[in-house]
């Protein structure tokens, strides 16, 4: 337990003190995310219109049919 302890306090202290490897850490994730987020909407909008606006066969008729 003293051990678990110990690395509550040290990674406390990290961000705390702002330390430049935990930074640059918290940087690529950032930027990682943000790429995967940019390159899903850029698929995933226009995917999602086109299935909003299509009529696939066998699809059950709704009021307007």
């Amino acid at each position: 337990m003293q051990g678990f302890t110990a690395s509550i306090v040290e990674a406390f202290r990290l961000v705390v003190c702002l330390d430049a490897g935990l930074l640059e850490i918290v940087w690529l994730s950032m930027q990682v995310s943000l790429t995967a987020v940019l390159i899903s909407a850029i698929i995933g909008s226009p995917m999602g219109a086109f299935l909003a606006v299509t009529h696939f066969l066998g699809e059950a008729c709704s009021s307007y049919c």
